[in-house]
């Protein structure tokens, strides 16, 4: 639904929708679904429902009844919606917060002893400038870059549907650039661009975790995920609901 091949880095997110005067009468020819039928699904779960916005309806395709049954659609929530529905299950809401920046949710998990991706350099954000590893300029990137060990991932600090992640393969020190994972290369400068435009100035590096060979049999190169929520009705937390978010089409996370 978007057309990202003027950036190197995935940005589209549902506040970059095109104009809806665009996107009806493209639906309607390519999926078959009538304008007074996308106007109706919008009235019932956008307006009167309150579960998503109108931009949600079309980024997450719920027009498409090849991919969302009618059972399914009733039950799909935006992220508004979501943030409500955590802030009414969760005890302290500040964990939302914390899950959201991916830095603090590392250390996080690293304190209950539990394994983590390690982030080894930091652009922007809410740390210390003191770091170390705090990247503060495009010619520090550079100096990172020439000692970094590849393949090494990257992403923003706090972003959702995997946006802005990239999985750069190797850097040139003589012409500036990386060569990414999907064939494309970027120099310093422009990645330090889009970082800017797209995700506040906000972006980390972290070590590169490998797929499993049997996942590379199923959703190629890229690293799926396995997503547990947890619920605790005073016995403890117990399994509410597992799903694997696979990567395709060239997605690397």
């Amino acid at each position: 639904m978007s057309d990202t091949t003027a950036s190197v880095l995935d940005h589209m997110s549902v506040k970059e929708m095109p104009a809806f005067a665009q996107v009806m009468p493209r639906v309607a020819a390519e999926y078959g679904k009538p304008l007074t039928t996308q106007l109706k699904e919008l009235v019932t779960w956008c307006l009167r429902g309150n579960k998503l916005s109108v931009d949600e309806y079309y980024s997450m395709c719920l027009f498409d009844g090849s991919v969302w049954t009618p059972q399914e659609k009733k039950k799909a929530v935006g992220l508004a919606k979501s943030r409500d529905i955590w802030g009414h299950f969760l005890e302290r809401n500040p964990w939302t917060g914390v899950m959201d920046d991916k830095l603090a949710y590392e250390n996080l998990l690293r304190g209950f002893g539990l394994k983590g991706t390690t982030t080894v350099a930091i652009i922007g954000g809410r740390y210390p400038k003191d770091r170390p590893t705090r990247l503060e300029s495009p010619k520090a990137v550079r100096e990172f870059l020439e000692k970094a060990s590849f393949p090494i991932f990257g992403k923003p600090t706090n972003s959702l549907q995997s946006l802005g992640s990239a999985r750069f393969n190797s850097y040139d020190k003589g012409q500036g650039r990386l060569t990414m994972s999907n064939g494309k290369s970027v120099g310093v400068e422009e990645l330090w661009s889009e970082i800017e435009t797209h995700f506040n100035g906000a972006y980390l590096f972290q070590e590169c975790v490998e797929t499993h060979t049997v996942l590379k049999e199923m959703c190629g190169s890229g690293v799926p995920t396995i997503r547990v929520v947890t619920l605790d009705r005073g016995n403890g937390p117990e399994i509410f609901r597992v799903c694997a978010k696979l990567t395709g089409n060239g997605n690397v996370a």
